[in-house]
């Protein structure tokens, strides 16, 4: 970490003990500036500088909040997963009409559907890459997110786009055969640009485990069967042959956006296929609340894979209990040996989008002057995500040695909510900014585990944790 403060040893692979997903949430300079780009009032040189301002920022406040991996937050993208297939030969789009449907609302995203035959050349992912690689030191790593291959099949072969599709590949197959092919091509640019950690974004798994999923799919169980096995095989057929030292990680979500959701359901459907036969490094895995379902299908996960628990959520202001996450990390501990475990937030930061607007106008004529309930954190969105960074790096300080003064976890922690200036942050959060992190815990805390009878077991189970996270 930056100044004195001590972090855990790192190496250039991920991930690490603490970590996260790798998207944020966009500066305002930033949005303003595509807006004057696609009215056509500025270029895309100018664009571009306003990128390279905005992501250098970004990634110092990343290193200064003690992060050993750093990325650019995705900032040079309109979405997290469409850009990168739009980089692709026989990739087209246009403006939406309908849009994607989520739990609340529609995600007016670019319809993106097949012209003609994959195929792939340059592809500009690595540029972006170099760009943050530039920015490393001793004590970070960059990492390049991509959405997994099985996105970009799954986004070809939906009901909306699967008529396209057949009239330029007859069979899934030989659709899979020319996404692996354009992924491996990819990969093995983005690995002679000195990319060693490459992170899949797959919410396609999310989807399967949806209890609509033969809907959003248009087939039947076992039409869904053979999709699941698709995914898998082409995931593992773009994995085929790549170096050994460059590291291949999977996110797994259920899709978020302007913090609501789309799909809902454990991976109990899954793991047999997803944790047992994918072959890669690690697994992000969602499991922030109910929709993500129980630990029990990480009994699945193969030897020596690990799992990244998102624990620390960012769809909600409040933050977590120390004493309830430690519990669900040794809960987890029962399927996945603690020593192969990390901790992050579940899902891109930036899924937590600015709505202030949205219900302004919402009540005109309504007299609802603000949003109630759990979104009335969101209203300004930007700080929840980074209120989740302080509290899991100020839990893990907690956890693993060297012991670690309050002072400095003090100032570690401030130090990651510093990735938003204050004037930025909820006007619910002003009082707890001047408080210890462990005071802070304490506003949380609403009985249950977090209550007084439970301080003496929660030590034990922190000075458990601390033992052997620093083994």
């Amino acid at each position: 970490m930056a100044g004195n403060i001590p972090s855990i040893p790192y190496d250039r692979r991920t991930p690490h003990r603490f970590d996260v997903v790798g998207s944020f949430l966009r500066p305002a300079s930033l949005k303003a500036a595509r807006r004057d780009f696609e009215a056509g009032r500025i270029d895309r040189d100018e664009l571009t500088r306003v990128e390279d301002d905005v992501i250098r920022d970004l990634v110092a406040k990343e290193k200064a909040a003690g992060l050993g991996v750093i990325t650019d937050g995705e900032f040079r993208r309109a979405t997290w997963h469409l850009d990168f297939m739009w980089a692709f030969d026989g990739v087209g789009h246009a403006p939406t009409a309908a849009g994607l449907p989520f739990h609340d609302e529609a995600a007016m995203i670019d319809d993106t559907y097949l012209t003609g035959r994959i195929g792939v050349g340059h592809h500009p992912f690595v540029d972006h890459f170099r760009f943050v690689q530039a920015l490393e030191d001793e004590r970070c790593v960059a990492k390049q997110t991509v959405p997994a291959p099985a996105q970009f099949l799954e986004q070809m072969i939906m009901p909306m786009n699967l008529e396209g599709t057949r009239r330029i590949y007859a069979t899934d197959e030989e659709l899979i055969d020319d996404i692996a092919a354009g992924y491996r091509a990819v990969l093995d640019e983005l690995y002679e640009a000195g990319c060693r950690n490459v992170q899949f974004d797959d919410c396609s798994w999310g989807v399967c485990v949806d209890a609509r999923a033969e809907q959003f799919f248009g087939t039947d169980a076992a039409g869904l069967e053979r999709v699941k096995h698709e995914l898998l095989e082409v995931n593992n057929r773009a994995l085929e042959g790549l170096p050994d030292d460059l590291t291949v990680t999977t996110h797994v979500c259920r899709g978020n956006f302007h913090s609501t959701w789309a799909c809902s359901g454990g991976y109990d459907d899954v793991a047999s296929l997803l944790f047992a036969r994918e072959n890669v490094s690690a697994y992000f895995l969602e499991f922030d609340d109910a929709r993500s379902g129980g630990f029990e299908p990480l009994a699945q996960v193969s030897d020596g894979k690990q799992v990244v628990l998102g624990l620390i959520t960012t769809k909600s202001p409040e933050l977590e209990d120390e004493d309830e996450v430690i519990a669900r990390i040794h809960d987890a501990a029962r399927y996945v040996p603690l020593d192969r475990l990390a901790l992050s937030p579940p899902v891109r930061l930036r899924v937590l989008r600015d709505r202030q607007q949205a219900y302004r106008g919402a009540a005109v004529g309504q007299g609802r002057a603000r949003p109630q309930g759990r979104r009335a954190g969101l209203e300004i969105g930007a700080t929840v995500g980074i209120h989740g960074i302080s509290t899991f790096i100020h839990l893990i300080f907690a956890m693993a040695g060297p012991a670690v003064t309050m002072r400095e976890r003090e100032v570690a922690t401030l130090r990651a909510m510093s990735l938003v200036s204050p004037r930025e942050r909820p006007d619910s959060h002003a009082d707890r900014t001047r408080h210890t992190p462990h005071e802070r815990v304490r506003l949380s805390t609403r009985g249950g585990r977090g209550s007084r009878r439970q301080r003496p077991l929660r030590a034990q189970r922190r000075r458990q944790s601390r033992r052997a996270w620093s083994q």
